[in-house]
């Protein structure tokens, strides 16, 4: 079949749609005709990638949930504010023009070719299969995946496992979950109605039965959340289940092991968490997991965990622009495009994949000389040519320095920014030029750049591209040079759009 259209080319391609319909109503605009102030006019290829990066993830959840857009006139009545009925207009020109796109180009959407995967397995398997099939750990929320579980279920040899399946709720409040899909059971309870299963007949796998405790604390949070219109219900819980002051034996099973911390700070309570994962650890046969949504309170643990030497598998992974080499590059695009100002060019200088054809110790220390020689004292310089008229004006005025270099320093200062302007030569003449650029020459004279930056002296090859975030870093700009030919921009517009990939 086709083959599905890559993440970066289908972002790449929805830019061309934002930014052509800003164009459009520019010109509208110019022609004055009403229209109203809308973001979409004055859009930027960063803001464009953002609302590229938006569009894609709605269109994936309009057709993984299989939704209608013939209505789609009929969101904004004709009275609304006029930006909405932009809006509305732009999403009509995308969902109606893309699917031609992609057919004129031989590709699918990736939520088309997922869903005839799973249609095709569903026919293979409804055929006959020797083995026992089993579909675990999913609820079926898209509606291709419900009904390739729908024909497993039906298997005479196949089973659905259901994960984290509530049995505890009471039938009335159960089937009202439908009104309620804000429910984290709402997902669950839909699936079983598209199997054809009513939930009593549901048994855990055997040897799966949870214990009092488990029982206990299911029933628990099952309460917790019940619906709202049924919460009336609470009390008689607790009488039933004996949770009153005559009772509580059954309260103190629910919550065995529950410890609740009340952290007066967010680094105090990113430090409890280390300490207790950390006691953990260092406790011969324990383990322990941290689950939390909160990247900020997940990198701090992290940080205090390796401050004891303790590294942890993060499985959410690390961002790639909080790399090394995803921060390296980025220094790249900080140099070029605040003109070599001091505190980001030694940024870039200080850090350790820029080498310059160098030892990492003879790089930095003529990192030092650079920084000692022509910025410790007023700076008004600008480019590496500043830099260098700084370097030679204090040549031979030591006295009204701050602090002066020997002549070894000074020349080695000089070779230096003789380096930084051949390795950055692809970048800073695009920057240069005022006029646009193809996305893919931005990229390719990024790379080129970087990769000069990083080459050492006994190589002419860097590790910049190595481990897997110098890998991933290397895919995302070849993709970017093959795909970005019919995008253009301002070399000034390049790092932000640049920083719009890296985020996702």
């Amino acid at each position: 079949g086709a083959q599905a259209i890559g993440a970066l080319p289908r972002r790449l391609a929805l830019m061309r749609l934002v930014l052509a319909f800003g164009r459009l109503l520019r010109a509208e605009a110019a022609a004055e005709r009403s229209v109203q102030a809308s973001p979409l006019i004055e859009v930027t290829p960063s803001q464009a990638s953002h609302l590229a990066a938006d569009l894609a993830r709605l269109m994936d959840f309009i057709e993984s949930e299989e939704v209608d857009l013939s209505a789609l006139d009929e969101i904004v009545p004709e009275d609304f504010a006029a930006h909405w009925q932009i809006t509305t207009d732009f999403l009509k020109i995308a969902t109606e023009h893309w699917p031609g796109y992609l057919a004129e180009n031989g590709l699918v959407s990736p939520v088309a070719r997922r869903n005839k995967l799973m249609a095709l397995e569903a026919e293979r398997l409804v055929k006959g299969s020797p083995y026992p099939v089993i579909a675990a750990g999913s609820t079926g929320t898209v509606p291709a995946t419900a009904r390739l579980l729908k024909t497993i279920a039906s298997l005479p040899n196949g089973a659905v496992v259901l994960p984290g399946l509530d049995l505890a709720l009471d039938d009335d409040s159960w089937s009202s979950l439908a009104e309620h899909p804000e429910h984290p059971q709402a997902g669950m309870a839909e699936l079983l109605r598209k199997l054809g299963v009513d939930r009593e007949l549901v048994r855990y796998v055997p040897g799966s039965e949870p214990n009092a405790a488990a029982r206990a604390r299911l029933h628990l949070v099952s309460e917790a959340l019940r619906p709202a219109e049924s919460i009336e219900l609470w009390q008689r819980f607790l009488e039933a289940d004996g949770l009153l002051p005559d009772g509580r034996a059954s309260f103190a099973n629910a919550l065995t092991g529950l410890r609740v911390v009340v952290a007066p700070t967010a680094h105090d309570e990113a430090e409890a968490i280390a300490l207790i994962l950390k006691s953990c650890i260092e406790t011969p046969g324990k383990t322990a997991a941290l689950v939390t949504p909160d990247r900020v309170l997940a990198r701090r643990v992290a940080a205090r965990l390796k401050r004891h030497d303790l590294a942890i598998d993060d499985s959410a992974g690390v961002p790639v622009s909080r790399t090394v080499p995803g921060a390296f590059l980025d220094l790249v695009l900080g140099a070029a495009e605040t003109n070599f100002a001091p505190p980001e060019l030694m940024a870039l200088l200080k850090h350790p994949l820029t080498l310059i054809g160098r030892r990492p110790a003879e790089a930095r220390a003529a990192a030092r000389a650079l920084e000692r020689g022509a910025f410790r004292d007023i700076y008004v310089g600008q480019g590496l040519a500043g830099a260098l008229a700084a370097l030679e004006a204090a040549r031979g005025d030591g006295k009204r320095r701050r602090s002066t270099i020997s002549e070894h320093e000074q020349a080695t200062a000089l070779k230096l920014v003789a380096d930084l302007e051949a390795a950055f030569a692809p970048l800073a003449a695009l920057f240069a030029d005022d006029s646009e650029h193809k996305a893919a020459r931005l990229a390719d004279a990024h790379a080129q750049t970087a990769e000069a930056l990083a080459c050492d002296r006994d190589s002419s090859s860097s590790s910049l591209w190595q481990g897997d975030a110098g890998e991933a870093l290397s895919v995302l700009l070849a993709e970017l040079i093959d795909a970005g030919r019919n995008l253009t921009m301002e070399a000034a517009d390049y790092p932000p759009f640049y920083r719009t990939l890296l985020a996702g």
